[in-house]
């Protein structure tokens, strides 16, 4: 899986394969049904400052797909860069999560 940093970096295929996935995993949710596509993964979300709705929509959307998210505060992690290279902490924390956001 390549690094999603942009959606400026996606091709339109790539944009559009999204974005079709996004409507079929709606679908099934609506049935009533779960795509538990994300079982076994976890998240690791750092946020330079406190952000509740985005916080909450990743974790929903985590345990809706049956993977967890982990939220690390600013004080958890200091400011990225500073206590120590942001590379370092990057290569740290995917030793132990599927992803960084």
């Amino acid at each position: 899986m390549k690094d999603f940093l942009s959606i400026r970096n996606c091709s339109t295929d790539e944009i559009k394969e999204l974005l079709q996935l996004s409507a079929d995993l709606k679908k099934v949710y609506k049935d009533g049904d779960r795509d538990l596509c994300l079982s076994g993964k976890v998240l690791a979300m750092l946020f330079e400052k406190t952000s509740l709705r985005t916080r909450i929509s990743f974790q929903v959307a985590m345990a809706d797909l049956g993977g967890d998210a982990i939220y690390l505060k600013p004080e958890d992690i200091g400011i990225i860069g500073k206590r120590e290279p942001a590379k370092d902490m990057a290569r740290v924390l995917c030793r132990y999560v599927d992803g960084i956001m």
